[in-house]
């Protein structure tokens, strides 16, 4: 379900937008979203309605997708190419920080900057929000303490936050600093937080393009970690980190936000599209794996002497996949970057099915092209 709450302030009403992207009424059902509207309870309630039942009715103002939000948790430096680009060690922890309630707004509000700012700036990031009060969760359980994803926008004015001293809070807690929505999708819908795209535009140019598969600390670790310090309760939300692009990482010269601009953003299932961080060989999807996979192919196609002959060609492919990478993203976006590297990875099965490999008589084609993955993904997800 994607549960949203629109309207004029002081009018505000409950909807879910349905698969067709129109909005059904909730009213007459319940009078508002509310903490416990997103509990294990509240949620299976509105399942067992039949949606076509529902009114369809014009979507208005949206607002924040549930009342009564409690905390606004935040996690700081959860990406480490976003730790690179802000000149910041990756932490080895998670960094946890908080936004005022009142820094929460509606996701096409106006965003107000301070006065006398000169260094706003943005941050995609994936939500989420509490159904169950947590406290001391595990790992293993704690997605069954979330009811549901959405689209938070961590606005930062970065000279608060670094040049005037004392904690982050300054620079984010700034009021409509904290734009969330459009909706709230439950997790039923989301399937794998790990598997998302996201990307935000300023004034219709893509200035950020991410995974949440690059997470340092996924999901579950952070509503597991955060537990043990901050009780979590229904309507709470963690903001969980932005990857690369923010204004303040731009080179040679930083970009900041001016009165006037445009944010657009989102999160997304298609993340293969949206970051080119995947290709659809499940088989190859755990790094230490795709090592077992290339030895065994190595073994199995090769002697020993050819093995042995070709370690050179499989280092080289290797400093090749990690060098072409790094020039393009450095050069070209991250993005381009992936795909250059993803589709060099690609080289080995061109060999194979053409025959015309470097090599003589390409024994060590299936590991050449499992280690180069192995690598590839072992570099996107920074397991080094």
């Amino acid at each position: 379900m994607k549960l949203l709450r629109h309207g004029p302030k002081g009018h505000v009403k409950p909807g879910l937008l349905d698969d067709q992207g129109q909005v059904r009424d909730l009213s007459a059902l319940l009078p508002d979203i509310t903490p416990a509207t997103l509990s294990p309870a509240g949620l299976a309630a509105l399942r067992s309605v039949d949606i076509n039942t529902l009114p369809v009715v014009e979507q208005g103002t949206l607002a924040v997708p549930w009342s009564g939000l409690g905390k606004f948790v935040c996690i700081g430096l959860n990406y480490a190419d976003h730790a690179a680009e802000s000149n910041l060690p990756i932490p080895k922890e998670p960094i946890v920080f908080m936004k005022p309630n009142s820094a929460a707004v509606g996701c096409n509000h106006d965003i107000v900057l301070p006065q006398g700012s000169v260094k706003g700036d943005w941050e995609v990031e994936l939500g989420i929000v509490i159904g169950s009060t947590a406290r001391y969760v595990s790992e293993a359980d704690a997605l069954n303490f979330v009811a549901g994803y959405c689209v938070v926008n961590d606005v930062s004015e970065r000279e608060y936050q670094i040049e005037r001293g004392g904690t982050w809070d300054k620079g984010k807690g700034c009021d409509t600093f904290g734009p969330i929505g459009p909706w709230m999708v439950t997790t039923d819908e989301v399937g794998d937080p790990q598997a998302l795209g996201m990307w935000l535009d300023v004034n219709g140019e893509r200035m950020q393009t991410g995974s949440t598969s690059t997470m340092i600390f996924i999901v579950v670790q952070i509503v597991s970690y955060v537990s043990h310090f901050i009780t979590l309760h229904p309507g709470d939300i963690i903001a969980t980190g932005t990857p690369p692009g923010v204004g303040m990482g731009k080179k040679p010269t930083p970009i900041w936000l001016k009165a006037g601009d445009v944010m657009t953003l989102g999160i997304d299932e298609s993340y293969m599209a949206a970051a080119g961080r995947e290709w659809s060989w499940s088989y190859f999807d755990h790094p230490p794996l795709s090592w077992w996979l290339s030895a065994g192919a190595a073994a199995l196609f090769g002697s020993e002497a050819a093995i042995v002959l070709r370690l050179p060609f499989i280092a080289l492919f290797a400093l090749t996949t990690w060098l072409v990478f790094a020039w393009t993203r450095e050069m070209f976006g991250e993005r381009a970057g992936l795909w250059a590297a993803g589709t060099l990875n690609m080289a080995p099965v061109l060999g194979l099915t053409t025959g015309s490999w470097v090599l003589p008589d390409g024994p060590l084609l299936p590991a050449l092209l499992g280690f180069g993955w192995a690598l590839h993904r072992a570099m996107l997800r920074d397991q080094w």
